[in-house]
């Protein structure tokens, strides 16, 4: 029974957990459900038991919805161990059938979804960093270009730009100009 009870007290947290995080970031909300309906579950044989149940618990939000992913994650994990744990030590058939199925559940489901939503914040992050350090070697390169039209260009400006220059970004842009000549050299010989 102290098993069960150990269940029904994770499954009140979980759902405490999924429920504060749902109410700032939506993608959490239909982890209620499924909160809702193992913690059901589970309280369906403590209630034939005889055992009461535990009142509300209070969670803390995280900030940002970076980190609630991956609270969430760790979460889903740590749920993964104890259910693996509590249904290696369960005698009774049905109720271990029940741990099992929620462990299923949070590595067929939860695990997936967490990991998927995580990495498209990561792959977001990744693209805003590029698209900076892109913004950052425009603007060098047209304070190099200023520089040289004011003639105010020297080795140290020049050699400063150049080792900041991605190869194979020099690489994309002499075989766009290369492209871009050809096609103009080819669309003036039809001109005349």
């Amino acid at each position: 029974m102290t098993q069960l009870l150990s269940a029904i007290a994770s499954e009140q947290h979980s759902l405490a957990f999924y429920s504060a995080l749902s109410t700032q970031y939506p993608l959490f909300a239909p982890f209620v459900n499924v909160q809702n309906a193992q913690l059901e579950t589970l309280a369906s044989f403590a209630l034939q038991a005889g055992t009461p149940l535990q009142e509300s618990i209070n969670i803390a939000i995280p900030t940002t919805e970076m980190l609630a992913l991956e609270s969430a994650l760790a979460h889903e994990q740590a749920k993964i161990v104890f259910y693996n744990r509590l249904a290696a030590n369960e005698p009774n058939l049905v109720i271990r059938d029940v741990f099992f199925t929620i462990a299923a559940t949070c590595h067929n489901n939860h695990l997936p979804t967490i990991r998927n939503a995580l990495a498209g914040h990561y792959a977001n992050q990744n693209l805003l960093g590029d698209l900076l350090a892109s913004k950052v070697w425009l603007q060098d390169a047209q304070n190099l270009i200023q520089d040289i039209q004011a003639g105010n260009v020297n080795e140290k400006n020049l050699a400063s730009f150049l080792d900041n220059l991605n190869l194979s970004m020099l690489g994309g842009v002499l075989i766009g100009g290369a492209v871009i000549a050809l096609l103009n050299h080819f669309l003036n010989q039809n001109k005349e």
